[in-house]
């Protein structure tokens, strides 16, 4: 993880915000003067149970000088799915601008769409917050030589809100963090998706364009497109439209589409990311959740629970096909760490890029990103013990010692009913009262190595 101070910046209402006047947009990076290198990203957003999706379309980032200086940095509109974002950032722009100052970083919305599971959609009203300043804790000096990373998170939890009596409607106050690093945050992933522009076959390296286009507010009639140098090596895997894997560099073209996952190289003169991924195509789903089952070598597959967050398996649960070239990252305080399959365990914040086999069933993943580990489960059946209110003995299935289990005032019993159609999940706060079968209990070891119950799980057959 890269050294960063972060800013919390509250957006409520009218506060905060500077006024949003035009000024004609500066090139980023005249030639003759010195620069630095700026990356703007996006990654990290918290959870939320209620969506599926969270589109915001982005139509253009400016940086604003001391003196008022309008520079623009993206100028073509990028949609982005908040909720698909976590343990990797993904590259909105990455520019040279001459060196000075940034006093404030403007986002320029279009729009705010919130997706169900179910597929239904709701717009979210702006709330006239289309053009929001984000004010750091003093200027963002840029020197000649420096490589500035500005990562953009937007608390989702705190910035939609309900509005009205009951009616459903929602409003968009944002609550922003905003990380800046001034040190080059070559060990953090990053996920870029683009356009083949040139092959260099000797290198086993291409050009990827059209990350984000620049303008000059449309002054000039051809936008200089945004390019860096895909660097692949032994270790890249190449993946089909479909995800399959077994591809190599031969099997790019020019103006193929392409999602790649890599690191950028320190020790290159100019933007070179090292991939560990590269795939063909464009058509991809990303999907967040919980992991309902540990990794299955068996079956190079293991199940998601993206609609529930529970971390069992359940008729809701999508299979996520890993095949061994498909790269596992987890995130911690060193960076990104390239992990095994072995890691995919349930009950793990978990995320899987690829091809929809069949959708809402099978996802054929050609990466895999893993949250912090989850939560300990037990699975047996239930027994209280006398005197002791909140405290249960648990059997486990297949045998083995007697566990401790105990609840409190937040355990929550989910019954799944797979005996009717659809299947039912419902959620309640337990009563005490144990469920006669077998269970699957999902918590954390008290100081007496009691399992504390966050959820106890029945499923109905």
């Amino acid at each position: 993880m890269f050294k960063a101070n972060r800013i919390l910046i509250f957006l409520l209402g009218g506060a905060m915000l500077a006024a949003c006047g035009g000024g004609g947009g500066q090139d980023p990076a005249p030639a003759a003067q010195q620069t630095g290198r700026v990356t703007v990203s996006v990654s990290d957003a918290p959870p939320t149970a209620e969506f599926a999706k969270i589109l915001m379309v982005i139509r253009e980032i400016r940086f604003i000088g001391p003196g008022g200086q309008d520079i623009l940095v993206m100028s073509e509109p990028r949609e982005i799915d908040f909720l698909a974002l976590s343990n990797f950032s993904e590259v909105l722009v990455r520019r040279d601008i001459v060196t000075g100052q940034i006093n404030k970083i403007r986002l320029i919305l279009d729009s705010l769409t919130l997706e169900r599971a179910d597929g239904s959609t709701e717009s979210v009203s702006l709330n006239g917050l289309d053009k929001i300043d984000l004010n750091p804790r003093g200027p963002i000096q840029v020197r000649a030589g420096d490589d500035i990373l500005i990562d953009i998170e937007v608390a989702l939890d705190k910035s939609i809100h309900i509005v009205g009596n009951g009616n459903g409607r929602y409003k968009f106050r944002p609550v922003i963090f905003v990380r800046v690093s001034t040190e080059p945050a070559f060990d953090k992933l990053f996920r870029v998706a683009g356009t083949v522009d040139e092959l260099f076959a000797g290198d086993e390296a291409f050009l990827l364009c059209d990350l984000r286009r620049v303008a000059d507010d449309s002054q000039r009639p051809n936008p200089r497109e945004i390019c860096i140098r895909v660097d692949g090596n032994d270790d890249t895997s190449y993946f089909d439209d479909e995800a399959n894997a077994g591809g190599e560099f031969g099997d790019l073209v020019v103006n193929d589409r392409v999602v790649v996952y890599g690191k950028f190289d320190p020790a290159a003169a100019g933007d070179t990311l090292i991939p560990s991924v590269v795939a063909i195509g464009e058509a991809f789903d990303r999907v967040k959740g919980i992991a309902a089952s540990d990794f299955d070598p068996g079956t190079e597959s293991f199940d998601l629970d993206a609609a529930n967050g529970l971390c069992v398996v359940t008729p809701e649960a999508l299979l996520v096909g890993v095949v061994e070239q498909a790269p596992v990252y987890f995130e911690n305080d060193a960076g990104a760490e390239l992990v095994t399959r072995e890691d995919i365990v349930a009950c793990r914040e978990t995320e899987a890029e690829g091809y929809m086999v069949d959708p809402g069933e099978h996802l054929r993943a050609f990466v895999v990103l893993l949250g912090a580990p989850g939560p300990e489960t037990l699975t047996g059946t239930l027994t209280a013990v006398e005197g002791t209110p909140d405290e249960y003995d648990l059997e486990p299935v297949g045998g083995g010692d007697t566990e401790c289990v105990r609840t409190d005032a937040d355990t929550q019993l989910v019954t799944i009913d797979t005996t009717v159609s659809p299947t039912t999940v419902d959620t309640a706060l337990f009563d005490g009262t144990a469920p006669a079968g077998e269970v699957t209990v999902i918590g954390a070891r008290d100081g007496d190595d009691c399992l504390v119950a966050d959820e106890i799980v029945e499923v109905i057959e």
